[in-house]
Parts: structure tokens; sequence; C-alpha cells
């Protein structure tokens, strides 16, 4: 149901690491205090058996990586910078932050694309597009970048971005708690990821790359899992972004499959069942992966609406106003993920045009794996027309 959970389209098994070859590397810190990985109260020893210990602490560090500086800031620490590929416009960021700790590769990944141009004109700026990934044990922030158009090899990245002038940034959102900060820490793990989207990534983006920095100059687009962070995330903030679009998403977190599904599925991200937002509020395995079973107690409902429709972007209708917004799923109704998406976004989209918003809804061929990759080619110049140009 609404997303796989699993290897979405073109595997990051299948690619190299990071898309291309590595072109120039500096590193002059790795990684941050413990107190600062993992807040307070763990010790050095602890925190090496979890591949978290930490080097000296540098105070506003800078790393250098093919002639562009990057600083700590806004509560991440970089730990790595890597422009990678012939063409330099490929940036591989690794950062530290107390927002999301005991996390794979020693903090969250963010892989950055630039323009063509971006190092020809230094006093130009450019709007942002956030690509947010699918869902899976094995998926993460590498998959936009990875993954090829239908039919052929390549990236489907590359193709659709060639000569466009915009900044693409492609976060890790997590593996199973569906971009939002869970209520409830297990142990040592922390998985805040909203915080990480918004209080820390988008101002850092902003203050180390030359950016519009502006609502008009940002969008966020996102695949299955992603597509309801981007949703989610212009509901809860709706001053940093002027454009969301969501592929194979659902929208309703008042759903009961949708709270049992989710219940569970921050498993993925090593937590516990029920780490994000409690119970649902009613019981429905109907739609939960056969994987993701074994997790689930006989029985577990009675949770707090409220508390559900917090985070639900249908209830955040307002938020919506003045957005260019687009829904799209495939046509495969019997594909277990997007038969309940095609149900979904036909009424989030009755649902905004019932309160005066505009919303572009429709269907292309394609299962789960599939649709993602007719939609992005099909929406993305809507989305680059309705930023703020470059300038």
């Amino acid at each position: 149901m609404y997303d796989s959970l699993k290897l979405g389209p073109d595997a990051d098994s299948r690619c190299p690491r990071y898309g291309g070859r590595m072109d120039v590397t500096t590193h002059l810190h790795g990684t941050c205090t413990r107190r600062d990985v993992l807040g307070a109260g763990l010790t050095t020893a602890a925190a090496a058996a979890l591949g978290l210990a930490s080097a000296p602490n540098v105070a506003s560090a800078t790393f250098s990586a093919g002639g562009l500086n990057f600083r700590d800031g806004h509560g991440l620490t970089v730990r790595t910078a890597r422009r990678l590929d012939s063409e330099h416009r490929l940036v591989y960021l690794c950062f530290g932050t107390r927002e999301v700790t005991g996390w794979e590769n020693g903090g969250p990944g963010v892989n950055v694309l630039l323009p063509f141009d971006y190092d020809d004109f230094p006093d130009k700026r450019y709007p942002v597009v956030y690509l947010f990934h699918g869902g899976g044990i094995k998926t993460g922030f590498r998959q936009w970048y990875t993954m090829s158009p239908l039919g052929c090899r390549g990236s489907l990245l590359l193709q659709e971005t060639a000569g466009t002038e915009a900044i693409f940034v492609m976060p890790d959102i997590s593996k199973g708690c569906w971009g939002l900060d869970a209520r409830h820490e297990f142990f040592w793990l922390r998985r805040n990821w909203e915080t990480f989207h918004l209080d820390q990534l988008v101002p850092w983006i902003d203050t180390n790359f030359r950016t519009l920095g502006t609502t008009e100059g940002r969008a966020v687009l996102g695949y299955s899992m992603g597509g309801f962070a981007a949703l989610h995330h212009v509901a809860k903030r709706p001053e940093l972004f002027s454009a969301v679009s969501a592929y194979s998403a659902p929208s309703d977190l008042g759903h009961p499959s949708f709270q049992t599904y989710m219940y569970v599925s921050p498993v993925a991200d090593k937590l516990a069942p029920g780490a994000l937002l409690g119970k649902p509020v009613k019981w429905d395995t109907s739609k939960v992966p056969l994987a993701f079973l074994e997790h689930l107690p006989p029985l577990a409902e009675g949770g707090d609406p409220a508390v559900w429709d917090s985070e639900n972007p249908r209830a955040h209708i307002d938020s919506y106003r003045g957005k260019r917004i687009s829904l799209i799923a495939g046509d495969v109704t019997k594909d277990g993920n997007e038969g309940p998406v095609i149900e979904d976004q036909p009424q989030f989209a009755a649902l905004l045009r019932a309160n005066g918003i505009a919303v572009t809804q429709y269907q292309v061929v394609g299962d789960h794996s599939q649709a993602v990759r007719r939609a992005f080619p099909q929406d993305l110049p809507g989305v680059l027309d309705h930023l703020a140009q470059a300038g």
C-alpha cells in the first residue's frame, strides 16, 4: 500500500554508488561531537560500537570540494563533501545532526545537482527543487539520481534537467518514517526528519549555494513515500515552497489502513511500531505489506485522532492556496502500492477544488515503479516555469 518499503525503481545496487566518478574530495573534519550526534548521555565507547564515535570538534570548519566551500551551520555539521561526475554537476554531502542520529554512513546523505553554468557565473542565483525519494530498506537519497528512463539506461534526472537553470536537492528522508518527526525515540536513535529538512537543510542550502532563497524560488517534489512527505511539508510550512508535486503518493492520514501501515513502517528506520504518531485510530491491516505483518501485535487501535490530524495534509487545506499542485499516479489498480493511491488522489484533488484551490491531477500509464518515470518528465517543465527564474 502507498509505498513499497522495498527497492524502488532502479535500485541503487544496479548503479555506481554516487552515479559517477569521484572528482575532488577534501576532509577538514570528520564528525561532530558525541553530544551533537546523540544529544547527551552516551559514552564514547558506546558511540564507537555504534559507528558514531566522533573526531575532535573543529568550530566553524570549512569543507572544500571542487572549488566549492561549505560551512557548518543551522544545526548541521558537514562530515563529507565530494564533487562528483565528469561535468562537475553532482555534489555529495553527508551531515551530522542531532535530529537524525545512528544513521548509516554517519549521517543523512544529500545529493545536489547543479546547473551546467553554476561555476561560470559567480553572481547568478538559482531556484531550488527538492526531490524526495520513495521508502524502503535499501532506498535512499541516491534514488532520484540513479533512476533510469523507461526502456533505456542512464539517469532520468540528468536527461530531464540538462539545460535547466535550477539546483536540485535530493536528501535522505527516512526509510519508513515518511519524512515526519518521530514522536517516540528508541534509545539513542533519533529520527526527526521534518526538522532536519525544514529547519536545518533548507537554510543550510540557501547559505552554502547561490539560491534565490525565497518561497517563489522553491519547489518540493516526491515519489511514493517522498510524495507524501512533500505534501506534508507544504501543509506544515507553506511559507517555504511555492510548488508541490506528489507522484504515486497518498495524502489521507485519516484512512485506517494508512494509519495501520504508518504504525508499523518505522521498523524500517530501526524504531518500534507506533514511533511516529502512536496507535491507529482504527485497526485495518488490509493494505499492510506482508513483510510487516509480523511486526504487528494482534490488535493496536484507539489512537488519538487529533494527533493524526495534526500531520494530515487534508487537515491543512489552506496551506495549499496559491501553490502549484500536481498529483499524478499510474493506472494499474491491481498494483498493491498504486491501487490505493489511484483511489486517494482524486479524492484529495476534489477536496482542494471544493475549497477553491486549483490542482492538476491525472493518471499515466504504468505501475508503481513505472508511473514516476512518466510523471516526472511531464511535470518538471511546468514546475520550473512556475518558479522564479535564475538571475
